[in-house]
């Protein structure tokens, strides 16, 4: 199926009891590969250049957690896509007549950005495969590189180990690229819960705009879900805004925040509360440098 069909089919699958998995179509075609065993051995380096050393990464050397998946829109023809981007930065000039590094038994082309000292890679997902495998050891050879000298590279490869997928952030990913989407002003913090805006729709992108408070910007909204008894809920925001939630008797929530899953760059943090559905919540933001978070509610 289209992949802009399988978008359309999750948003309007969106309910609050039923949050189904992302389910999306990578269709991309993959980046130029070969095996190994196929190309020339890497050209010998000169032993007497300085090495050419890794001083970031992306997945880093010895990460335990990479995130195996990028949720993005390929086009607007196309749709929705999985990607993993890994970059490696040098500390020096490198000679841009190579940028193959080998995954998996295959070499995989990369493009030297304009620094000349750092590689991206992107391994696209297909139909049958994501980019890369969840919960699983991956290790990429770097060997063929050489330093604009000829130095060879150290180190000469990075090992690293995918974290498992979550189907919800992915969800709520296509949610950034497309919507439903809803803007709301938020009120000032010290006012009354009444005249804040309701923001409590789930599978939907909020845009609130905070108003200024000093030299920076906090309000608050008004937070209240249908039904009856306890839900466990997550928000999504897409930066490290301060967030308060408390009932209108000033009870506390713990709504902490931590880092979220890297799925795609619409989401940042996560915070996952249980509320009373039917009660009302006053949820402030802030003090923070900017005047809008975009968040999304969804259920557990």
């Amino acid at each position: 199926m289209h992949a802009r069909s399988l978008v359309f089919l999750a948003l309007v699958a969106c309910a609050e009891d039923a949050v189904p998995g992302a389910p999306i179509a990578p269709t991309d075609t993959p980046p130029a590969t070969s095996t190994a065993a196929g190309r020339p051995p890497p050209a010998p380096a000169d032993p007497a250049a300085e090495v050419a050393r890794l001083v970031e990464s992306r997945p880093a050397n010895g990460d335990a957690a990479f995130y195996p998946v990028e949720v993005y829109q390929r086009s607007a023809e196309l749709g929705v896509g999985e990607r993993a981007v890994l970059r490696f930065v040098f500390d020096r000039p490198m000679s841009t007549s190579e940028a193959s590094v080998e995954i998996a038994g295959a070499l995989v082309e990369g493009a030297w950005q304009p620094d000349g000292r750092t590689l991206e890679v992107t391994l696209a997902g297909t139909e049958d495969a994501p980019p890369l495998a969840a919960e699983t050891d991956h290790e990429v050879r770097l060997d063929r590189l050489r330093a604009a000298t000829n130095a060879a590279v150290e180190p000469a490869q990075i090992r690293f180990r995918t974290a498992a997928r979550d189907a919800v952030i992915e969800h709520a990913c296509i949610h950034t690229l497309y919507g439903p989407f809803a803007t709301a002003t938020a009120s000032a913090r010290d006012g009354a819960l009444a005249e804040a805006p309701l923001v409590a729709s789930v599978h939907r992108q909020w845009s609130v705009e905070l108003p200024a408070e000093g030299a920076a910007f906090a309000g608050q909204v008004h937070v209240s879900f249908t039904g009856t008894g306890e839900r466990r809920y997550l928000l999504y925001l897409d930066g490290d805004v301060p967030v308060t939630l408390a009932t209108e008797g000033g009870g506390l929530v713990d709504a902490s925040t931590t880092m979220a899953p890297a799925a795609c760059p619409g989401i940042q943090r996560v915070a996952a509360v249980t509320l009373g559905r039917g009660t009302s919540y006053r949820m402030a933001f802030g003090p923070a440098p900017s005047g809008r978070v975009k968040l999304i509610w969804e259920a557990q």
